[in-house]
């Protein structure tokens, strides 16, 4: 039942609907932060990483498909992919600790 809410909300934010994209975030920004902390280390990149992952989902950049497994696995997935592209990018970064690098 909870997963098929998250679906619905899905559905209602690639409509626009802001109050779905906000009820989405309300329940997964925590658990989606704590989980890029843990990769990275990194607060900076945990609240980065999170309110890039909202973003793709308000301009429609991520497609979720039943056939991809459950929505939260599947946003799970692509804040961890989210999360790996901005420590690649952060990479030659001399302000970043090389310790954020270990996980990639």
């Amino acid at each position: 039942m909870k997963e098929q809410n998250d679906v619905v909300l899905y559905n209602r934010i690639k409509e626009q609907d802001k109050k779905a994209l906000e009820l989405l975030y309300d329940k997964y920004e925590r658990i989606l932060y704590s989980f890029v902390y843990r990769l990275t280390n990194s607060s900076d990149i945990a609240e980065e990483a999170v309110q890039e992952v909202f973003i793709k989902l308000w301009r429609g950049k991520g497609v979720y498909s039943d056939e991809k497994g459950k929505f939260s696995s599947w946003l799970f997935t692509i804040t961890r992919n989210t999360a790996i592209d901005m420590v690649r990018k952060r990479k030659n970064d001399p302000i970043f600790s090389e310790e954020i690098f270990d996980f990639i």
